[in-house]
């Protein structure tokens, strides 16, 4: 069966990570349901890696990144996410990001640019 049985939660790329002996994953939100925005991540909790809860704060990412020199920009895409975990923390959080349109079938084809980035996490 599968591991999440909520109404209208529609998710894909989970992460799955321990910290402190529970296990933690972050995933995109299909339709932005959970997360309120559309292909953003949502953030789960379980103590066995089976029965899983929401985060009591479900949004685990946004599309919306700041970049060093301070910019935000909204990316098209922000896939495939994956958590590295030091000493305990999680530090960083991989992903395939790419600009141009957003939304709707074929959206990888509109795609003008893509590449894996890198986003501090706790900072």
């Amino acid at each position: 069966r599968p591991l999440f049985d909520a109404p209208g939660l529609a998710v894909e790329d989970p992460c799955v990570f321990v910290i402190d002996g529970h296990y933690e994953m972050i995933a995109k939100d299909l339709n932005g349901k959970t997360a309120g925005e559309l292909h953003a991540g949502i953030h789960l909790l379980s103590r066995d890696g089976v029965a899983w809860d929401f985060a009591p704060e479900p949004k685990a990412y946004s599309r919306q990144v700041r970049w060093s020199d301070g910019q935000v920009r909204t990316l098209a895409n922000l896939e495939r996410p994956f958590v590295l975990v030091q000493d305990g923390v999680p530090t960083w959080m991989f992903a395939a990001m790419g600009e141009g349109a957003t939304g709707g079938p074929g959206v990888f084809g509109a795609l003008q640019r893509t590449w894996n980035g890198v986003i501090p996490l706790g900072a």
